[in-house]
């Protein structure tokens, strides 16, 4: 994951609420870039963007760090869509409120379908109602990259994230937050949705939904026909009541999850919760994905190290879930299907008391029958709490032993060192 910084070059004077008249120069081509050099001239150019500009084709340039001084602000793009690219150097913007909980498309950009780049969203308090995020509100069709933010993000309904709220048919990459994010559902510390793609992202900060149909996730709350690449998430992962949470995607369908890691916990109430993803559709793989973050759901159904459920356990094969490792601890399982598996405090509080709705999961995945092409590595601590052979039959448990024999070796160490490589 490539991390982003800001050049540190010394703000303007903080902002007195003032529009410029005009910008610092540059005609808005590729090489005379529109110049921003302080928060008057943003602010101009917000105005112009919600007066009906969308500055497509044009190139916008910070050429200073711009301190908004704590007052409210007004999302670039809440009237009209930015199409143009802006560039923000290296530079950050920073110390602004906006306080619009029935508005949609809340950000330092509400709604764009350009590109964003190179800019630091710092110490920013955001609300709005949907589509609410750090650096953008609703991402169209656009790219945000190398980008960061920090602060608070809360939205009172759907598709809230630190970055992004919503990123539909767009990119974003390399780019990361520190910001906590608080919503109804649909949430993430990148982005609340992601509909196409993220790629070398990282979330350090807590995310929180609580409603009985939410997903949320470390990364994503949700996604539809999405890959996720190199991501990371330390940020805690928080509900009282959820559908879906995981570590980096609370729900995904037709996706694809590559070298994604979790290392923040999992705390929740959720029907379905997984270190990596809490819910897959059919067709969505995960090759070398690593969780060691704590997965404790006090909800009453499916709970996963690396995911919590399959949607439809039939079209999977060993391929869909390879060289995927619960690192923290405990426990784990790869089978030739989803890797279902519980680490820390969840197994004592939740997996006993439920072993049989995973003993039906586990019959539905016909670990019996299917030639396992991976390893099980099972420590005496969970082993024994939830008692295998309240799971698994005495003919899976010897086919797992036949296999674990003459596999387990050679496919841990092949496992560690590819989670390694991609460390």
């Amino acid at each position: 994951v490539l991390m982003f910084f800001p050049k540190g070059m010394t703000a303007n004077a903080a902002w007195d609420g003032t529009v410029a008249e005009d910008f610092a120069g540059g005609d808005g081509s590729e090489g005379s870039p529109i110049k921003i050099a302080n928060a008057k001239q943003l602010a101009y150019f917000e105005k112009q963007v919600n007066g009906g500009e969308n500055y497509e084709e044009k190139y916008i340039k910070l050429t200073a760090d711009i301190d908004l001084g704590g007052r409210e602000w007004t999302p670039i793009g809440s009237d009209t869509s930015f199409d143009g690219s802006f560039d923000g150097d290296g530079h950050t913007v920073s110390n602004f409120k906006i306080n619009k909980p029935d508005t949609l498309y809340v950000g330092l950009f509400g709604y764009s379908g350009g590109l964003i780049m190179d800019l630091g969203v710092e110490n920013a308090e955001v609300e709005g109602r949907s589509y609410v995020g750090g650096a953008c509100g609703y991402n169209r069709a656009g790219t945000v990259t190398n980008c960061y933010s920090t602060g608070k993000v809360n939205g009172v309904y759907y598709y809230i994230g630190g970055i992004c709220g919503l990123n539909k048919d767009g990119t974003i990459q390399n780019c990361s937050s520190a910001a906590s994010v608080k919503g109804k559902s649909v949430v993430g510390g990148i982005c609340g949705e992601a509909q196409f793609g993220a790629y070398a992202v990282y979330n350090k900060g807590a995310i929180t939904a609580a409603d009985n149909q939410c997903t949320l996730g470390g990364i994503v709350g949700n996604t539809s026909i999405t890959v996720l690449h190199n991501v990371i998430n330390q940020g805690t992962v928080t509900s009282t009541t959820a559908e879906s949470a995981a570590g980096v995607v609370g729900k995904t369908t037709w996706g694809a999850l590559y070298g994604c890691q979790n290392y923040g916990n999992v705390a929740v109430t959720s029907k379905y919760a997984g270190g990596i993803a809490g819910w897959v559709g059919n067709n969505t793989v995960a090759n070398y994905c690593l969780n060691t973050g704590l997965v404790n759901n006090n909800g009453t159904r499916a709970t996963g190290g690396i995911i919590g459920e399959a949607g439809d356990a039939r079209v999977w094969t060993g391929m869909d879930i390879a060289g995927c490792v619960i690192g923290a601890a405990e426990c784990v399982m790869v089978f030739a299907g989803p890797i279902l598996s519980v680490t820390g405090n969840a197994v004592t509080q939740n997996v006993v008391k439920h072993a049989e709705a995973f003993k039906k999961f586990f019959n539905v995945l016909h670990v019996g029958e299917a030639t396992l092409d991976w390893a099980m590595v099972a420590y005496d601590a969970v082993t024994y709490s939830m008692s295998l052979y309240d799971i698994f039959t005495e003919e899976d448990l010897k086919e797992i032993n036949v296999n674990l024999n003459t596999k387990a070796t050679a496919i841990d160490n092949d496992v560690k060192a590819t989670i390694k490589s991609i460390q």
